[in-house]
C-alpha cells in the first residue's frame, strides 16, 4: 500500500511476507530537471516505511539530470534485483527489457518490488513432473502512485470537458488524451476525492463508456 502527500511516500507491507528489492521510479522531471530512482533493501511484514520524494540534490548518485542516466541506472537497479532473485543476467535482461516504455519512459511514480517466492506460489500455483532439481520464480509487483497535482489535474480535465465539450479519445481504457496513461484508475480515484456532483457524474459516464471502444 503506497500513499503520497507531494513531499513523502509512504510504503506498508500489509502482507504476510517480507518484500524485497524495492525500488521506486520518479520520472517527472521536476522543477530541478531531475529524475530519481530510490530504493529499499526489503519491507517486513506489517510494517511502513517513508521515503521523502521532495526536490533532491543533484549531487546524489541516486538523481539524474539526463533521462539517459536514469533510463540506465533504472534499469541496472532492477536487473540486479532480478539476479538476486535467481535469474540469470541474459533472463533478468530480457524481462526489464520488456519494460521500457510503461515503467520506464512513461512519466510519473511508480514502485516495483520483489515479491517472496511463498507468496508467489500461493498466486500462481505450479505442479512439474517430474519434479526438477531446481525450480526458480520470480514476480514483480508494480504500483502506480498518483501525486496530489495529479488527482487535481484529473479533475481539472473533467471540469474543461464540462465547461468546453472536448471529446477525449482513448484505448481500451489505457490512455486518454487529456489524461495520459491509466485514465480509468485516475477516473476511479476522483470519484473518491471530489465533490463536485457534476464532475463525479460526468467520471462516471466516461467509465462506463472506456471498455466498449472509442468514446463519441
Amino acid at each position: 500500500e503506497v500513499t503520497n502527500d507531494g513531499k513523502t511516500l509512504t510504503l506498508k507491507n500489509n502482507s504476510d511476507y517480507n518484500i524485497s528489492g524495492i525500488v521506486i521510479l520518479d520520472n517527472r522531471e521536476n522543477e530541478l530537471g531531475i529524475r530519481s530512482v530510490y530504493h529499499i533493501d526489503s519491507l517486513s511484514s506489517q510494517n511502513e516505511n517513508q521515503l521523502s520524494i521532495a526536490s533532491q540534490n543533484i549531487d546524489d548518485s541516486f538523481t539524474f539530470k539526463s533521462y539517459e542516466g536514469y533510463l540506465s541506472f533504472a534499469k541496472a537497479r532492477i536487473i540486479k534485483e532480478l539476479v538476486e532473485s535467481g535469474l540469470f543476467e541474459d533472463e533478468a535482461n530480457a524481462m526489464v527489457g520488456t519494460w521500457e516504455k510503461g515503467y520506464f519512459k512513461t512519466k510519473g511514480i511508480r514502485v516495483l518490488y520483489v515479491l517472496s517466492r511463498q507468496e508467489t506460489d500461493e498466486i500462481l500455483h505450479i505442479e512439474i513432473s517430474p519434479t526438477p532439481k531446481k525450480l526458480v520464480r520470480t514476480l514483480v509487483g508494480r504500483v502506480e502512485v498518483l501525486s496530489p497535482e495529479d488527482e487535481a489535474a484529473t479533475e481539472n480535465f473533467i471540469e474543461n470537458l464540462l465547461s468546453f465539450g472536448a471529446i477525449p479519445t482513448q484505448i481500451n481504457g489505457r490512455e486518454m488524451t487529456g489524461l495520459g496513461h491509466f485514465p480509468e484508475p485516475k477516473l476511479q480515484r476522483l470519484l473518491q476525492t471530489s465533490k463536485n456532483e457534476k464532475v463525479i457524474k460526468k467520471a462516471k459516464e466516461i467509465i462506463q463508456t472506456m471498455n466498449r471502444g472509442m468514446i463519441n
